[in-house]
């Protein structure tokens, strides 16, 4: 999996053609040490100098999926070099589950489509699909057998299900496949975090506060709720333990309106 540790920010002034000024930020990202991600962020600083002093436009933000996200990595599972997967929390402050080979498939789509869902699921057999209802549509989880973010078979099951583009990108460039485990904060009548990891000292504190009382409006909330299994109900026993996370945080078997 590619999911940065480490991230640096690097910051300087260019002055363009005409005589004018220019604040520039840029990020850097690593997954050794954070000395590389200090050295990603200055060489992506110099050549956006590079750039205003020629007189050249500045990229208008990156698209979801074009890079790795910044992210908090909360726990490698299991702990170590080469972990199955890794707990981040997002942008807007849910917990997000990545795995390296257990195949997640969410399509955010009225319920119209789960019969067409049901059927590019079955088209893949013999693999077996737990199938979920979330608050915008539908997820699938693969639990008999390993798929690789990467390769031609898997991104064209994707396709067929109906996943978003930019999804399957980000897969592709984290090397990993993403769940989310709880709520959209806005979903549970709570307030997006403050500031952007990495934070400072004072907005950490903020953040803090914040996460007692996100985790408080979560309580009354679950991410999706269990359907059923499509396929042959077998569960490949590596899979056992994230299968068992996935569904404890998300809540998938409570009673409870779904965010």
């Amino acid at each position: 999996m590619e999911i940065p540790r480490f991230w640096a920010r690097a910051q300087g002034d260019a002055e363009t053609p005409d005589g004018a000024q220019r604040q520039l930020i840029a990020w850097g990202w690593s997954t050794a040490t954070l000395e590389q991600a200090r050295d990603v962020a200055q060489e992506r600083l110099l050549r956006l100098m590079s750039r205003v002093k020629q007189g050249d436009p500045l990229p208008k933000g990156y698209a979801y999926g074009s890079r790795p996200v910044r992210e908090q990595i909360l726990e490698q599972l299991p702990a170590g070099n080469n972990p199955a997967a890794v707990l981040t929390r997002n942008a807007y402050g849910s917990v997000v589950l990545n795995a390296a080979r257990l195949l997640f498939i969410d399509v955010d789509e009225p319920s119209g489509t789960l019969e067409s869902l049901r059927s590019a699921l079955r088209a893949c057999a013999p693999a077996t699909f737990r199938l979920y209802k979330t608050a915008a549509g539908f997820r699938a989880m693969a639990v008999d057998r390993e798929f690789a973010p990467e390769t031609t078979e898997t991104n064209e099951l994707l396709q067929r299900c109906g996943a978003d583009p930019a999804f399957v990108q980000l897969c592709r460039v984290q090397k990993s496949f993403r769940a989310r485990l709880t709520p959209k904060p806005w979903r549970c009548q709570y307030q997006v975090p403050p500031g952007q990891f990495p934070r400072d000292a004072s907005q950490e504190r903020q953040f803090e506060t914040w996460l007692r009382g996100y985790e408080a409006a979560c309580r009354g909330y679950a991410s999706c709720k269990f359907l059923e299994t499509v396929g042959s109900g077998n569960t490949l026993s590596a899979f056992d333990s994230l299968v068992r996370i996935h569904d404890t945080k998300t809540r998938c078997q409570e009673a409870l309106p779904l965010a």
